[in-house]
């Protein structure tokens, strides 16, 4: 009785209705009807002053708003209720919040003996400072059974959020945040099992769409990561400013990541110049606004660049699909499951449809789905590639083969006119030996006659010469040159025939140099003018021919100065060598007793002379 006559004095007094908690009470939705609402535009009011001003009963109103929502990102928002625990039983409770984005809540209760304490929470604290280690900004209640409490709660933020805690026994807490973050570690799981799976083949391929593929599924991740308060919970949680700056540096780079992917994959620049132009476009407008973002962050709606960015990717998938592009199928599937995700989302933002577990997480399974089919829009392009080199290697080898063919066949043809080229060669060949035989004995033949022709006419000079007087230059005619001189001393000393001084054989083969003759017995080497007159003479043979032809046949008296004129040769040698030959004309004179000198006898040595 004492409860109710309470209820109905709080009821008269204040426009809100008081929460009632029962034994089965697991969550209560604290909804605009049982809260009373004050908007603090100066956000710089302390508790003490709120409950002042919340004592005289005028400032706190029920609001008529569909949604409690901080319209003012300038202004403290403090809500008031009351809660009436009549339950007998000690199941504990908490407050929580759904949106776990708002920078700045704290939450007032009083203790058993009337005084307030403050829990503080938020996106801009560090979520090492909250009692409760959720993802969700939750406040422990502490009240006994059959009580009565007011609390209060203060929210700031420069994000429009929704102000409507939710009361949650213990138990049902437990329960719903397990089912929630196994569905979490299920998502992230999938997310980093296909980057590792995309890492591992853009090694092994070395293809840049894997890359620009693997830069959007890390941006995803670390987007949801902020989006859903678990990277604040578990990754950067001393660091509350990254809340601020990561989702829309992630944000940034799936956008630009995803238009790089759709260039690189579909080859744009190559088979679509203009929608590749438009594309570059939208990265730089893209990066441009990303300046800006930087420079300020609050800025809102910037999403809608990235929604219009992923719209005209998901339209010219269509086009590339329709134009015959097998592989684009699949990506047309991922963003068509993405925007059917998406606009799930958007209608319960806007609470057109029921506020459940799959309407709030159905983007998260449409971002999952699409990585999916991005990866078999990959694999796709990837069989094709495959499927277009087999059929190349194929169209290959079939050449290769009937080149092999077609160049055995040219083989066996050449091979039978080279057979037969032989032939005719070989007969040519033959007939040719035949007629070379017969040249080479005409030829020999050709050469005795010219021999004997030659010598004729040598000998027919030197007659000419010996029974005439002619100058130096007219005996050059007879004998032109050393070498005449030598062959003409080789014949004269074959036709007398040869003697070895040493052993006295009569047979000689080719000597040392040239013109020199050898024993054939004891081996001894006789030099060309050995056993000659000419013998040892250091001068030209030419030269002392021609002055044993004026000494003995015209000119006996003739003076050695005289003979070094014509024959540019010293006095001294000309003398020495014309004493050597009025030497052997004195000698033959004994020998033959004549005035004419026989020019052969001249020339040899008597002793060589058989």
């Amino acid at each position: 009785m004492a409860i109710l006559l309470c209820i109905f004095h709080i009821t008269r007094i204040n426009a809100s209705v008081p929460i009632i908690l029962t034994d089965d009470t697991e969550e209560w939705s604290v909804t605009r009807s049982y809260v009373d609402y004050w908007e603090d535009k100066s956000a710089n009011l302390t508790f003490s002053e709120v409950l002042r001003i919340a004592e005289d009963g005028k400032s706190f109103k029920t609001s008529t708003a569909q949604d409690l929502l901080n319209t003012r990102a300038s202004s403290a928002y403090w809500l008031k209720f009351k809660i009436i625990n009549p339950t007998t039983n000690e199941k504990g409770y908490l407050i929580e919040m759904f949106d776990f984005d708002i920078d700045e809540i704290s939450f007032f209760y009083p203790d058993s003996n009337g005084v307030y304490n403050e829990d503080k929470a938020g996106f801009n604290t560090s979520f090492s400072s909250r009692k409760i280690g959720h993802k969700n900004v939750s406040f422990p209640i502490a009240f006994r059974s059959d009580t009565a409490v007011t609390v209060f709660m203060r929210f700031r933020s420069e994000s429009l959020n929704l102000m409507e805690p939710i009361i949650r026994s213990y138990a049902r807490f437990i329960k719903y945040g397990l089912n929630e973050y196994i569905m979490f570690g299920i998502f992230y799981g999938l997310l980093l099992l296909m980057i590792f799976y995309n890492i591992l083949y853009f090694i092994i391929l070395r293809s840049a769409y894997y890359l620009y593929y693997v830069s959007y599924a890390l941006a995803v991740t670390i987007f949801f990561l902020t989006r859903s308060g678990i990277g604040f919970q578990y990754i950067w949680s001393n660091h509350p400013g990254f809340n601020i700056y990561l989702p829309f540096v992630s944000l940034f780079i799936c956008t630009v990541s995803m238009l790089q992917f759709f260039i690189d994959f579909f080859e744009l620049k190559k088979n679509a110049s203009n929608v590749y132009r438009l594309f570059r476009i939208l990265i730089y407008f893209r990066i441009f606004c990303f300046f800006i973002q930087l420079a300020f962050p609050p800025l809102e709606y910037m999403f809608l660049l990235d929604l219009i960015c992923y719209q005209i990717a998901f339209y010219y998938g269509i086009h590339i699909y329709r134009a015959g592009n097998n592989s684009a199928k699949w990506f047309v599937v991922g963003f068509s499951l993405l925007n059917f995700t998406g606009v799930i989302c958007f209608l319960e933002s806007v609470t057109l449809i029921p506020s459940n577990i799959f309407s709030v997480y159905a983007i998260n399974a449409g971002v999952i789905f699409q990585l999916m089919f991005l990866s078999i829009c990959i694999a796709e392009k990837v069989r094709q590639l495959y499927a277009e080199k087999n059929a190349v290697q194929a169209n290959l080898i079939l050449q290769l083969e009937q080149n092999d063919l077609l160049r055995e066949k040219v083989n066996r043809e050449l091979e039978e006119r080279v057979k037969e080229r032989t032939l005719e060669l070989n007969k040519a060949k033959v007939e040719l030996e035949r007629r070379a035989e017969e040249n080479q004995k005409m030829n020999i033949a050709l050469d005795l006659a010219n021999n004997k022709l030659q010598k004729h006419l040598s000998a027919f000079a030197q007659s000419v010469v010996m029974n005439t007087h002619v100058d130096f230059e007219a005996f050059k005619k007879a004998y032109p040159d050393d070498l005449s001189c030598m062959r003409y001393l080789l014949d004269l000393k074959e036709k007398n025939g040869f003697f070895c001084k040493m052993c006295g054989n009569t047979r000689s083969i080719k000597g040392k140099a040239k013109f020199d003759m050898r024993c054939a017995k004891c081996n001894y080497n006789e030099s060309l003018t050995a056993n000659t007159i000419f013998h040892r003479t250091k001068f030209s043979l030419q030269k002392a021919f021609y002055m044993l032809y004026l000494v003995s046949q015209t000119r006996t008296d003739i003076p050695a100065s005289e003979l070094s004129r014509m024959l540019e040769l010293q006095s001294i040698t000309c003398q020495n060598f014309k004493n050597k030959i009025l030497s052997r004309m004195q000698v033959l004179k004994k020998v033959n007793k004549s005035k004419v000198m026989d020019w052969d006898l001249l020339i040899l040595d008597k002793e060589f002379i058989v």
